[in-house]
């Protein structure tokens, strides 16, 4: 059967006795509990991945009518795992080599692609775009900071405990 029903028999298990979401059809009582889960897969071998249909049977622990659930998911195929050792290496040494002028473009067309006003839903890959806009900002305002005190000079702790590590803890 493949470890993907594995993983809903066992998602099933663990599950069971535990509280469902959602209200009784008979009751409206929302005190229910999951009783029996399993899952079928479906295309396992296709280009346009998995479909997975899972059921369960709830029951109201209000007024014990006993209910059934269904939920269908298509899982995407499998593609091989990100080298990111490799990945950033090579992402850096590329972007090494721009001209600094084209570098800032592009990179603001990329942070672009990746983040704007308007995120229906923010990603943890548009939390780290916004973490790296977030130390531009700041590394502006620290560095007028200093030339406001007439410095020109700092340390790498001191820009990182002003400026970096506030962000990185966010």
């Amino acid at each position: 059967m493949g470890v993907l029903l594995d993983k809903l028999r066992l998602c099933g298990e663990v599950l069971r006795g535990t509280e469902a979401t959602g209200a009784c059809g008979v009751c409206g009582g929302t005190d229910t509990t999951l009783r029996y889960a399993s899952g079928t897969r479906h295309n396992p071998t296709g280009p346009d991945g998995i479909l997975i249909v899972y059921e369960a049977e709830v029951v109201c622990n209000e007024c014990g009518a006993v209910g059934n659930t269904s939920r269908i998911w298509r899982l995407p195929p499998d593609k091989p795992r990100l080298n990111r050792k490799k990945f950033a290496k090579e992402v850096l040494a590329e972007f090494e080599q721009m001209d600094v002028l084209r570098a800032d473009f592009f990179l603001r067309k990329a942070i672009g692609c990746m983040v704007a006003p308007d995120m229906r839903e923010v990603t943890p890959e548009a939390v780290g775009v916004l973490k790296l806009i977030k130390i531009a900002v700041e590394t502006s305002k620290f560095s007028e900071a200093l030339k406001a005190e007439g410095r020109t000079e700092y340390t790498i702790g001191e820009y990182v405990d002003k400026v970096v590590l506030p962000i990185m803890k966010l």
